[in-house]
């Protein structure tokens, strides 16, 4: 059988797993759709493919953060294993794809490009994930990390937020390494960040901001190949309006996402909730019949 990663192959046990599949790869572990050894449901085995400390420490702080928080709107953790050479985490299976796969058409496909996300589902993305971030931030968790690759789609449609890898404290204060590098994925990374300021919870709202914005438009406010132009995009570039883009939406939707991607992390949605509230009143203004 063919080796999908260091050490683990389709067919191997690990705890009482059965490898069965390779599901993706992230910069610090490879993702596998795992069945029990006996009866039960697939699950999905995160397996930390990385041999530096520092990855290690990580790997056992997400750990940590997994059996934190729960919530319906967040990946559900089942357990965690360690073996010789073998270290995974193992979570629930959500078997939709994820948000990135529904805006954007898989590279491995005879088309590229994006689709756009009808605003009523859209609408209902945006909800899920501000609930589940809602729940981790009263935990005084920042998931640090948010993008449409670490939302996941229920078969139904409903969104869940996976992978917290970069996932900290609030007090925690900075996404920077001490040589300076940020710790995040550019193009969803807020000016703060990039600053090297003080982030808390308004960190994580500004990506939801770009995400939305991507939902609806099936482009990026700041987009681009050089990071350095894509981050002073980020820290001085107003964004586009997605009603410029779509003209059908309602500019309601231009001002949220507006006010999501304000710079100074002052004059943005203080919390989850509050957008929230907005969005629960704004509802008909929103979403047409």
């Amino acid at each position: 059988m063919p080796e999908i990663c260091p050490e683990v192959r389709v067919g191997a046990r690990i705890g009482s797993w059965i490898v069965e599949s390779e599901i993706g790869q992230g910069a610090a572990g490879t993702v596998f759709r795992v069945i029990p050894v006996g009866q039960g449901a697939a699950a999905a085995m995160k397996v930390l493919t990385g041999v530096l400390p520092m990855e290690s420490r990580r790997f056992e702080k997400e750990i940590a953060i997994l059996k934190q928080v729960s919530h319906p709107r967040l990946s559900r953790f089942i357990e965690a294993i360690s073996e010789p050479g073998v270290e995974a985490i193992v979570c629930e299976l959500i078997e939709g794809g994820s948000l990135h796969n529904a805006i954007h058409i898989d590279i491995n496909s005879a088309a590229i490009g994006c689709r756009l996300l009808p605003v009523r589902h859209a609408y209902q993305i945006l909800m899920d994930i501000l609930e589940g971030l809602d729940h981790l931030h009263r935990q005084g968790l920042l998931h640090r990390d948010l993008k449409p690759g670490n939302v996941l789609l229920e078969t139904n449609g409903r969104a869940r937020i996976v992978d917290f890898g970069l996932a900290r404290l609030v007090r925690e204060e900075t996404l920077v390494t001490e040589a300076g590098q940020v710790k995040a994925t550019l193009a969803y990374t807020a000016p703060e960040v990039l600053l090297r300021q003080t982030i808390d919870q308004r960190a994580d709202l500004y990506a939801l901001g770009i995400i939305l914005f991507e939902m609806l438009t099936g482009e990026l406010p700041f987009p681009g190949k050089a990071p350095a132009k894509i981050a002073m995009a980020h820290i001085a570039t107003p964004p586009m309006k997605p009603s410029t883009l779509r003209p059908e939406l309602s500019r309601w939707w231009d001002r949220i996402v507006g006010k999501l991607l304000e710079k100074v992390p002052e004059d943005r949605y203080e919390t989850a909730r509050d957008l929230i509230d907005d969005l629960v009143a704004l509802l008909p203004d929103l979403v047409p019949d």
